[in-house]
């Protein structure tokens, strides 16, 4: 099992911006968990 906490502390930021007219917003908070089973 893994799991991911992304932008913990939910702060607004940009993730990239190519130009001034461009700008792109990043991911709000979120958890990612996964996990694989065999037998």
């Amino acid at each position: 099992m893994r799991a991911a906490l992304n932008n913990i502390s939910d702060k607004n930021y940009y993730s990239s911006a190519t130009s001034a007219a461009q700008i792109q917003p990043g991911e709000p908070r979120s958890l990612v968990v996964t996990g694989t089973y065999s037998f």
